[in-house]
């Protein structure tokens, strides 16, 4: 029996909250919700040189 078949068998129980009942919609939900605010930070990052710019410093020099 592959899994496929154990997930679809899952029963849900009545009252559920929507992402138990809908695991995969609620899934990809979440990868766009985290996309959404991380993509448009880790831009502005990239935009502004990162968070080390400049000349990078020995160790123990600095």
């Amino acid at each position: 029996m592959g899994a496929e078949a154990v997930a679809a068998d899952a029963p849900v129980p009545d009252g559920a909250a929507w992402p138990v009942a809908h695991p995969v919609a609620g899934s990809l939900l979440w990868c766009a919700v985290l996309l959404g605010i991380f993509v448009p930070l880790a831009v502005r990052r990239y935009a502004q040189g990162g968070a080390m710019s400049g000349p990078p410093v020995a160790a123990g020099r600095g």
